[in-house]
């Protein structure tokens, strides 16, 4: 059926996408626009075809392209990558009716992330198109303490938000209060170096988006030094040393001597810290073994959940033929909802 039977109006046009470009002040992020997360919009394009247009203008002649979309990014992506062309809404349209069809779109559609918009704001104005933040919040109808909220997320690093995996699963409060916190130099760099330790590491996956916010925020407690999170030695009862506990700033370490690490005791010791830090009682154990932050609580109820890990510990090992371990050459690391079980060979 010709596009514009279709819908009803002489402004709707098909286009190749590759003729199209995305308009400067469009302000989803284009590095999170891929196959993987348009796979939805793929197979609605491939079952339905495109259901809604998109919003474009024509280019002058002499563009590059021949027509600049004010929204649409996903849509825009999903027909590039099909090799289909795409329904545009061709308008006469002005700048600041742009920015209010595309606040309008984006909220219907799939809402931005409150770092998205807040990154998309400070654009509009550094580009030109507003002077204030004041002024956009006027032209869209939102309160100025929300338009500062949303200004105030944008400030907060990259490297911080990528922990977070998807900019959506980063509340507004988390952010703002993050950002404060990067306010002062000191505390900024202390979230830098846990959020990149952790984006090394590959290890912030395991994590849910509560337990990032709570690692990050408390970046700069100095819990981590107390006398109490020296290393443990966990020995048998009868003197001999099975494994030890080592506390570092963004994670404990269970070490094993590698004797004792057979493939059997790795998967009790694993099943076992994955049946315990999925349960929802121990949700600050699970907080101190993935951040290794102290645990909140009363110190007996803390001792005593140190001591079951030790009682199962030890009851997996085999005693008879562990020896301390003088020194590291080389590591294996097998990964536990959080917690990393190292088995060392020693020299």
């Amino acid at each position: 059926m010709d596009s514009k039977a279709r819908f009803g109006t002489k402004n709707i046009e098909n286009v190749r996408p590759f003729d199209c470009r995305m308009w400067r002040g469009h302000n989803r992020l284009v590095e999170l626009i891929s196959e993987e997360t348009c796979k939805d919009e793929i197979q609605s394009f491939l079952k339905h075809g495109q259901q809604h247009p998109v919003l474009g203008r024509r280019l002058p002649p002499g563009e590059l392209h021949k027509v600049e979309l004010i929204y649409g990014a996903r849509r825009h992506f999903v027909a590039c990558h099909l090799g289909v062309d795409l329904l545009v809404d061709l308008q006469h349209i002005e700048d600041r009716d742009a920015f209010i069809a595309l606040e309008i779109e984006n909220q219907l559609r799939r809402p931005l992330s409150p770092y998205e918009r807040g990154l998309g704001y400070r654009a509009w104005i550094r580009d030109g198109y507003f002077k204030t933040q004041e002024e956009i919040a006027k032209t869209l109808g939102i309160s100025k303490a929300q338009m500062s909220r949303l200004t105030k997320c944008a400030e907060l690093p990259p490297c911080v938000v990528d922990l977070f995996g998807d900019p959506a699963d980063l509340r507004e409060s988390w952010g703002v209060a993050l950002a404060q916190r990067c306010e002062h130099s000191d505390t900024r760099k202390r979230i830098l170096a846990v959020a990149q330790s952790f984006k090394r590491k590959d290890a912030a996956r395991s994590l849910k988006p509560a337990e990032v916010f709570d690692l990050l925020i408390h970046a700069d407690s100095k819990h981590g030094q107390s006398s109490s999170r020296r290393d443990e030695v966990i020995r048998s009862q009868s003197g001999l040393p099975l494994c030890r506990i080592s506390y570092r700033s963004t994670g404990v370490h269970i070490v094993l001597p590698v004797e004792s690490a057979t493939d059997e005791t790795i998967k009790q010791v694993t099943a076992f810290l994955g049946k315990l830090l999925d349960s929802g009682s121990n949700l600050e154990l699970r907080k101190a073994l993935k951040t290794g932050r102290k645990v909140y609580g009363p110190a007996r109820s803390v001792e005593k959940r140190r001591s079951s890990i030790a009682r199962a510990l030890g009851s997996m090992m085999q005693p008879n033929v562990l020896r301390t371990v003088p020194g590291v050459r080389d590591s294996k690391f097998h990964r536990t909802q959080g917690a990393i079980v190292e088995t060392s060979v020693s020299e």
